[in-house]
């Protein structure tokens, strides 16, 4: 049997605790593209449908929202933002950045700096 990663097991008890709801959702014709995936197709169509902040990796998927006017950011926002928030600290933020990036997250080394410098300006 194969074994639940940690973020299925969040996704599963989001859902089940009804705080991750799943739609369906008509894809948007300026999405109409290979370039895209289609749970990236889906997600940005539901963003901009619900004129909601979509949380989102991909640079091209990014590009792609913005051509809607679809509000992104990425996850070393959310580590950022919960780290000014005081959810996490600074040494934790930084710990599961660099955990996403040995499992295969890709930042460039100027994007990591850059991460690295804003959290050291947090008060």
């Amino acid at each position: 049997m194969i074994e639940d990663n940690i973020e299925s097991i969040a996704l599963k008890q989001g859902m089940k605790e009804n705080w991750i709801i799943v739609k369906d959702t008509e894809i948007n014709s300026l999405l109409k593209t290979k370039v895209l995936g289609r749970g990236e197709k889906e997600a940005i169509s539901l963003a901009f449908k619900n004129k909601a902040l979509l949380l989102i990796d991909d640079d091209t998927a990014k590009a792609y929202a913005g051509l809607l006017k679809v509000e992104t950011h990425g996850s070393a926002y959310v580590l950022f933002l919960a780290c000014k928030k005081r959810i996490i600290n600074k040494d934790e933020a930084k710990n599961i950045f660099e955990g996403m990036i040995k499992e295969g997250f890709y930042v460039s080394i100027e994007f990591y700096s850059l991460f690295l410098e804003l959290l050291g300006k947090i008060e």
